[in-house]
């Protein structure tokens, strides 16, 4: 795992967890590192790390020919063909729990995994909408301010911009 971490401002920092997507070479793809990087400079931790067949996290490596054995994304299907294979329940994607849990009222499988995904997506909005207001009143501050800002104007402004037109 990577940690970028800001080298100004006061602790303590908030912190995001820096997942890749689907690149062969995961958390050094040169658009995440411009991503997690950008967000140490604005004042954030970032902790990044290779999700199974990525990056430095190849479960698959075929060590004669110094590469993986399979994709990326067949990596990541191993891990549910594995499930199938020995019958486990990797995150309840395939039966839910016995005993009574929050899945029973978010309806029958494979419907759950929907309403637990909608239900992911409207809680992490939820959870992102104070920072989202503070960079939208901070944006019309700032606007506001040059906006509004009046200084000393050239006699002549109005002409001078006429003969640039």
């Amino acid at each position: 795992a990577n940690l970028y971490a800001p080298t100004t401002g006061k602790a303590p920092y908030p912190a995001v967890l820096g997942t890749a997507g689907h690149s062969v070479n995961g958390k050094a793809q040169d658009l995440y590192q411009h991503v997690w990087i950008s967000l140490a400079k604005k004042g954030f931790v970032v902790l990044a790390y290779d999700p199974p067949g990525q990056g430095e996290r190849y479960e698959y490596f075929d060590a004669a020919k110094n590469k993986p054995k399979y994709s990326n994304t067949t990596e990541h299907s191993m891990l549910g063909v594995q499930c199938l294979l020995t019958g486990a329940n990797y995150m309840y994607l395939r039966i839910k729990p016995v005993a009574g849990s929050l899945l029973n009222v978010m309806g029958p499988w494979p419907w759950y995994i929907a309403s637990g995904a909608v239900l992911a997506i409207l809680f992490l909005t939820l959870l992102n909408t104070p920072f989202w207001l503070a960079r939208r009143r901070a944006q019309s501050a700032s606007v506001a301010e040059h906006v509004l800002q009046v200084g000393p104007q050239h006699p002549d402004a109005q002409q001078r911009q006429t003969e640039r037109d």
